[in-house]
């Protein structure tokens, strides 16, 4: 159980640094165990009990950790957002909040402020376990977020799971991702799971290296945004850990990336294909082999994968299908809010990704079918079109997505040229019209910057309405 887990790591390594906290401060596995303690005693005299869904604001990434397994402690449900307003527009209840007295009030559940009335309390023994569930929004990839629910035992299953697979090698790690995504919270079970310690991202990619070298990092943990960041700040010279392995999920890095982080990191890249539905898929380790794009590496050895529809991608790539996978009882997610469950009767879930899959069980993304492009009934892959841009020298960023004007399907692309300032509209047209087959249905614009997800990834819908208006 959790609670075991957590108990004992703390218990085990209760001198070793857990976290380093974004203002600088090292906190022992000791402290933080103080912390939840603590915590549960004041969330306890708020009236915070089974089932009460509390949402913990605090930006302030090591006390919003101790507040999830306290709130966990307590039975409640964690919810995992930054804004409270993704709750409201999502007509999601939740019945408190907590946060720090300079967050302003939004909404009308039970608000409580973070402050020295926290610190320093006790309650009994309790060895019953973790009974609490976390609540967060996923579909990553739309932007359209489906509230679920993951039980502090799912949750455990997964990291042991995933641990036992022996993918990557254990060590104090530097944690990017957003705080309120699920794989956040992954990343840090499975470092606490191993009695490691965490950093974080600060925003400012200076600080943050030197601050994981200063703590002795050596793992990277985060999604390809935040590893190019710290591929471009390395490879400019900035001081930083010696990194012996970097992790990346969320999202895919082309060969060409992958060579270049390998090469400026000095370490392997480990790439994670996953779904908050059932943990982590496929996985692969680069060290400088060739890979084709998409490449995802192997599937899990806990995974059951089929593909369906099989020879309707066929223009996307031969053999190539809607990724459908199982995983045991007891790696499943409680289901999405309004009682709808991920899986069918025979316990499939499909994820919503077009791949291939090698005998021996390689697996190479494709796309999204949400995102797919179709053109006069051939379907174009947005995510194999900008491979196909990102080649170009000129071109430091790019996101493809389709759209209809007049009932015609038009291609739009949306550039951040190498050279600020350069429009290269000509050359992009060129390249997208050779992989079309076609003609006089591409448009194009330069940009400074793409608009982005709060995981990372492209936001592809706000790209189609820049084309729009």
């Amino acid at each position: 159980m959790l609670s075991e887990g957590l108990r004992e790591s703390i218990a085990r390594h209760s001198d070793a640094p857990a976290m380093l906290s974004e203002d600088g401060q090292t906190i022992s596995y000791a402290r933080m165990g103080d912390w939840i303690t603590s915590f549960s005693a004041r969330l306890a005299q708020l009236g915070v009990g089974k089932g009460h869904r509390v949402v913990p604001l605090v930006d302030n990434t090591a006390l919003r950790i101790c507040l999830w397994f306290a709130i966990w402690r307590r039975g409640g449900d964690v919810v995992m957002v930054e804004r409270v307003e993704s709750l409201i527009d999502a007509d999601v209840e939740y019945d408190h909040v907590i946060a720090f007295a300079d967050q302003p009030k939004i909404g009308d559940a039970n608000w409580h402020v973070l402050d020295d009335s926290w610190r320093g309390l006790t309650v009994a023994p309790d060895d019953a376990p973790i009974a609490g569930t976390m609540v967060f929004g996923t579909s990553g990839s739309t932007g359209r977020p489906k509230f679920m629910s993951v039980s502090a035992e799912v949750w455990y299953a997964m990291v042991k799971t995933f641990n036992a697979a022996a993918l990557e090698p254990a060590g104090h790690t530097l944690i990017t991702f957003p705080t309120s995504s699920p794989v956040h919270f992954f990343s840090a079970m499975q470092t606490f799971d191993m009695g490691y310690g965490l950093t974080f991202w600060t925003g400012d990619a200076k600080a943050t290296l030197s601050a994981a070298k200063d703590f002795g990092v050596t793992i990277f943990a985060g999604s390809p945004r935040e590893l190019d960041r710290v591929v471009e700040a390395v490879d400019a010279g900035v001081d930083a850990p010696d990194f012996a392995f970097a992790a990346f999920t969320g999202g895919l890095l082309s060969p060409a990336a992958l060579e270049r982080a390998y090469k400026v990191l000095g370490a392997p890249i480990s790439n994670t294909l996953g779904a908050s539905e059932c943990g982590a898929i496929a996985a692969g380790v680069y060290q400088g082999q060739d890979v084709a794009p998409g490449w995802t590496g192997k599937t899990m050895p806990h995974v059951t994968s089929e593909l369906r529809g099989q020879g309707g991608y066929d223009d996307l790539a031969y053999g190539a299908g809607k990724l459908a996978v199982k995983v045991a009882q007891p790696l499943r997610v409680q289901g999405y809010f309004g009682g709808a469950s991920p899986y069918d009767d025979d316990g499939w879930f499909e994820t919503g990704d077009i791949v291939t899959l090698d005998a021996d069980k390689t697996l190479h993304l494709i796309g999204r079918e949400d995102f797919l492009i179709n053109v006069s009934g051939t379907k174009y892959a947005p995510e194999r079109l900008e491979a196909a841009l990102s080649r170009a020298p000129e071109i430091t960023k790019v996101a493809v997505a389709g759209l209809t004007i007049d009932g015609a399907a038009q291609v739009v692309a949306l550039v951040v040229p190498l050279m600020a300032g350069t429009d290269i509209s000509m050359r992009v047209t060129r390249v997208l019209e050779e992989a079309l087959g076609r003609t006089g249905i591409v448009q194009c614009r330069m940009a400074s910057s793409l608009p982005e997800l709060p995981t990372g990834k492209i936001d592809r819908a706000a790209v189609v309405r820049l084309f729009q208006a």
